[in-house]
């Protein structure tokens, strides 16, 4: 598991002391190219500068991904309006991703769920990705 915050790790470490828990960033994973197999980024993906850091999330997902790996991404239901959707949609097919699957209506924890998986490698190319959500910050 990998977490930006420390206290989370400690927490981690409480339920299964044999986890490996390592402290990191979704901008920069600290992770071997190709080493996982699936990825979980749940409420954290939207806390992230929009006009860069989304999209070299994005690029450090597709690195440590083994091909035809998959990541379960949640945001607030919301977050993102059709348009913005749109956009998501094409760039991360531009990051090697494609969506197997999506549900905006995750029962009353209003989650909107995304399941990727990895079907090509990365482009480097950085995309803004700011959203209908980020406006109300």
């Amino acid at each position: 598991g990998v977490d930006i915050w420390q206290e989370a790790l400690q927490v981690g470490k409480t339920m299964d002391e044999k986890r490996k828990l390592i402290r990191g960033n979704v901008s920069e994973i600290p992770l071997a190219s190709a080493s996982a197999n699936l990825i979980v980024c749940s409420l954290a993906y939207q806390m992230t500068e929009p006009h860069q850091q989304r999209a070299i999330a994005l690029q450090e997902m597709s690195r440590i991904l083994e091909s035809r790996g998959y990541v379960i991404l949640t945001l607030p239901v919301n977050y993102l309006d059709g348009r913005n959707t749109r956009k998501f949609t094409r760039v991360l097919g531009e990051y090697g991703f494609e969506i197997r699957a999506h549900d905006a209506s995750l029962t009353k924890s209003k989650l909107e769920l995304y399941v990727l998986q990895k079907i090509n490698d990365s482009n480097n190319e950085i995309h803004s990705l700011q959203w209908k959500g980020d406006l109300k910050k």
